[in-house]
């Protein structure tokens, strides 16, 4: 196996595979079969894309070895795990990027193949055990990536947006609500009229089909639904809550021909690196965590706005925030006579 060629991704990702299962099936139908069974667990578009992504990346990198995901041999579940290992720390010959993959998307690589194998088991095409299994996992700290803003700037970044345009209203509209809920990007961009209520001077968010299929609610502060509001009044001239169920919150509006078009995750990467400096989208999600921190929130609050499934997790991620703050730093430097220096 050290003799492999880097996959190519100009190769053709639709040549039929020489295998089909006891059942009959082809590889295509079982691939398909794997992605409707992932997008209805998880009602993740996202993911669907990344796990595909990922699996037709592979096949076409076992295609230059004249393999394909299933085939009948006796050294499949080695050829397999082989290849996976290899294929899980290599990039692109297309990347920009250079030097060693990050060890978050070796261990994606790797669960979303070994995702597709275990439905293969499942459904009687595959025997013989998971051929991934044998693959070497990599250490990845959890929440390594996980950022957060100090709350004082934060205040200060949206204090300078200009709401004279419709895109300052859009945009402040925008991150009132991912700080003020600390909903996941994903979530917020789903919104549509169907999910906003107003009661009173309050405005009630319903997340539809979050994170493990569940359904949630959201009843925004007087401030932020009056900032949610101005923007919406504004983009549909008074009529938003008479529109059609299906329009969307978050619309592009620097093209006027896409007035309708939903925002998009780069779209909301964009506001996001424009006014927090930082195009990680998740940033906005630490940063609710830290707010609620300061807040005086306790664990288990946090933890249910999160939407973790347990404390323990809500835990790991929040002292991975706060791990750079020592509120002893202050009286150390004192002791050391540092501040001395200042006066």
């Amino acid at each position: 196996m050290s003799n492999i060629t880097p996959y190519n991704d100009s190769r053709s990702l639709d040549t039929p595979g020489h295998f089909k299962s006891d059942r009959g099936a082809s590889i295509e139908a079982i691939i398909g079969g794997w992605l409707d069974s992932k997008f209805t667990h998880s009602q993740s578009q996202k993911t669907i894309i990344s796990y595909k992504d990922t699996l037709l990346k592979f096949r076409a990198f076992l295609f230059a070895m004249d393999r394909d995901l299933l085939y009948e041999s006796g050294k499949f579940h080695a050829e397999i795990a082989d290849a996976a290992q290899i294929f899980s720390k290599q990039r692109s010959p297309n990347s920009k990027h250079k030097g060693d993959i990050a060890t978050a998307t070796q261990a994606h690589r790797i669960a979303a193949l070994s995702s597709f194998y275990q439905y293969a088991i499942r459904r009687g095409h595959l025997t013989g055990g998971n051929p991934i299994d044998a693959v070497e996992r990599p250490v990845v700290e959890a929440y390594s990536e996980s950022r957060a803003l100090a709350p004082e700037d934060v205040a200060k970044r949206l204090e300078a947006i200009d709401v004279s345009m419709l895109s300052g209203l859009r945009d402040l509209a925008l991150l009132a609500v991912l700080l003020s809920t600390g909903r996941r990007v994903s979530e917020v961009a789903k919104l549509t009229r169907k999910d906003v209520q107003q009661v009173g001077e309050q405005i009630k968010l319903s997340f539809r089909k979050t994170k493990g299929n569940k359904s949630i609610s959201d009843l925004l502060e007087v401030e932020v639904s009056l900032i949610l509001l101005e923007w919406l009044e504004a983009n549909y001239q008074g009529r938003f809550m008479r529109m059609p169920a299906t329009t969307p919150l978050w619309v592009d509006v620097h093209h006027k021909t896409r007035r309708d078009v939903p925002l998009g995750y780069h779209g909301f990467a964009g506001v996001c690196q424009k006014y927090l400096g930082t195009s990680k989208v998740h940033t906005t999600r630490g940063t609710f965590t830290i707010l609620m921190i300061v807040a005086g929130a306790k664990l288990t609050d946090i933890q249910q706005r999160l939407q973790h499934s347990n404390a323990a997790t809500t835990g790991i991620y929040a002292n991975k925030l706060t791990q750079e703050v020592n509120q002893y730093s202050g009286k150390v430097t004192e002791l050391l006579g540092l501040k001395k220096r200042l006066k």
